[in-house]
């Protein structure tokens, strides 16, 4: 796949004024088209059946909802999506997230916090073994590096007003080929 982080990064660069315009623009392209549309649709789910984790409830079954997604989207499909809802061109819109992508990594790898307005932020989170003294301590007892997200204002308000629709359960793999459904949650 082709990749465009130096030209849109060069472009973001060169153009601040302009990429300060996009998103002034892009926050009232979300504030209108874009929040009505998510409206329209409900978050889907099935019911399945989960063994108690309590040790005491030997064997208990009980029936909980399990979200189901709908389908996947894309960076392509974001960009269709921000250039129907704006005056902004999918090309314009592709090398920002593109370029959003590269410098979020960039961001994590050197141990920002990136926040990413209203919508939320990235953090880094690091687990693993402890040791006797803090001198005795070093970096290859660090067994696990996670990326934690917070959600910001736009997302806590979205999922304040969530419908939801039953749905069948889905089969071992989804339509794309996907693995199936697991009771943990991934990790980012």
């Amino acid at each position: 796949m082709a990749r465009l982080p130096q030209t849109a990064a060069v472009y973001l660069q060169s153009n601040q004024e302009q990429w300060r315009r996009l998103m002034h623009e892009s926050n009232n392209c979300f504030s209108g088209k874009l929040k009505k549309e998510s409206m329209k649709r409900s978050v889907t789910y099935s019911v399945v059946a989960r063994k108690n984790p309590n040790p005491m409830a030997e064997g208990e079954v009980k029936y909980y909802a399990r979200a189901q997604a709908r389908g996947v989207m894309g960076i392509r499909e974001m960009a269709e999506r921000i250039q129907q809802a704006c005056t902004v061109t999918r090309a314009d819109v592709m090398a920002v997230l593109v370029s959003l992508e590269d410098v979020v990594a960039e961001g994590l790898a050197s141990g920002e916090i990136v926040r990413l307005g209203d919508l939320g932020s990235l953090q880094i989170s690091l687990s693993g073994e402890g040791a006797v003294s803090k001198e005795e301590y070093d970096d290859s007892l660090i067994n696990r590096v996670r990326i934690l997200f917070r959600s910001g204002q736009t997302l806590r308000e979205a999922i304040n007003n969530l419908t939801y629709e039953q749905v069948p359960v889905k089969s071992a793999t989804d339509e794309a080929g996907g693995e199936a459904d697991s009771d943990e949650e991934e990790t980012v």
